[in-house]
């Protein structure tokens, strides 16, 4: 898998990875024959009723502390790609929100806050789908529950870098 950055006029041109970690935009055009997610996901940390009116219309108390759950490596979909509803799911409320994605780019732990945005690789487009029954009754009210099923959290396909 390899990674390519679109100008104004359409084209693609190859970023290679360096060996300090870090990328660099080439000159070298590409051609993309398949749109991929913008990164290479190990975890997925995501907050829950982090605005008001989406904790009203759920009716859950809105959360004095963010309310973080995370979603399986498989939950992953490529842009365009189907979201595959799992036959045993059985659900009429499975519906989506388009969310901010923020894609760290280098291992931390333990950031101070004022160093936290030094960190961040840069931003996607993600599609969190949830079965809201299997998040509230069916999955004893764990978030995960409905929302990290096989193809529910589509990525992408761009990353725009922090620096941007």
């Amino acid at each position: 898998m390899g990674f390519g950055r679109f100008d104004e006029q359409g084209q693609t041109f190859l970023i290679e990875k360096k060996p300090d970690g870090d990328f660099e935009s080439t000159d070298q055009r590409i051609t993309p024959f398949r749109l991929l997610t913008p990164i290479d996901f190990r975890c997925i940390y995501a907050v829950g009723l982090n605005y008001r009116a989406h904790a009203e219309e759920t009716g859950m108390d809105v959360p004095k502390h963010p309310m973080v759950f995370m979603k399986a490596p498989t939950a992953i979909q490529n842009p365009g790609d189907p979201i595959v509803i799992p036959r045993f799911l059985r659900s009429d409320k499975v519906d989506y929100e388009g969310e901010l994605g923020v894609v760290i780019g280098r291992p931390c732990k333990n950031v101070e806050p004022s160093e936290a945005l030094s960190y961040v690789l840069g931003y996607t487009c993600v599609n969190d789908v949830s079965a809201r029954d299997w998040q509230k009754e069916k999955g004893g009210g764990q978030f995960c529950r409905g929302k990290t099923f096989d193809t529910f959290c589509p990525v992408g396909p761009c990353l725009t870098t922090a620096d941007e």
